[in-house]
């Protein structure tokens, strides 16, 4: 028997729950580990460039993503229509920062911040393509896949972060956390949305 709209709700909330608890969790551990290995100068550092990209990301998703999950009905080429619209902002955004990364470096008065920020520039790129496919699974109720997307992508972060701040690469530990989450969570985005763009 099919479930009602209110019990798919329900499970989908438990989901969301158990999810955001674990990631609580995993970045909390995450945290406190690399805290004892790399330095505050480090996550300084990389802290000032995420605030810039923090705020790119909000001009980023521009409400198509709002968009995509209230609209009452969603053809298949207009979903296709959002993910390409979303692609070329992430682009045209990771281009801006990497053009940019010069300018922020001077900025802050630290050269180091210019490879950072042509590095972390590939953030909206990521979330311009992973954008609609999770959009699609939030229309389909399908709450219990974003979880396990979400916590996964957390998990290999924190791996790959650990791994690389065990390896002294400072910094970069954190930026490779960041990416490799984001990487991970828009692969099981797309494989669990099937979502094939035309």
């Amino acid at each position: 028997m099919k479930p009602t709209l209110a019990q798919s709700a329900a499970r989908g909330l438990i989901w969301s729950i158990g999810g955001q608890g674990a990631i609580v969790v995993t970045q909390t551990i995450t945290i406190a580990v690399l805290a004892r290995i790399i330095s505050p100068k480090d996550f300084g550092l990389v802290a000032m460039v995420m605030a810039m990209v923090n705020v790119g990301e909000v001009l980023r998703d521009f409400g198509l993503t709002s968009a995509a999950i209230q609209a009452p009905t969603l053809s298949r080429d207009e979903r296709s229509n959002l993910f390409w619209v979303n692609l070329l902002i992430g682009s045209t955004l990771a281009l801006l920062f990497w053009i940019s990364a010069g300018a922020i470096a001077d900025f802050y008065s630290n050269p180091q911040l210019a490879s950072v920020t042509r590095v972390l520039a590939l953030t909206f790129l990521i979330n311009g393509i992973a954008t609609q496919p999770r959009a699609n699974l939030i229309r389909d109720l399908r709450s219990k896949h974003l979880a396990i997307a979400d916590v996964a992508g957390v998990i290999v972060g924190m791996a790959a972060g650990i791994a690389i701040a065990l390896m002294d690469y400072g910094y970069w530990a954190i930026v490779g956390m960041q990416l490799s989450r984001l990487g991970v969570m828009t692969l099981l985005a797309i494989a669990f949305s099937r979502f094939v763009p035309s």
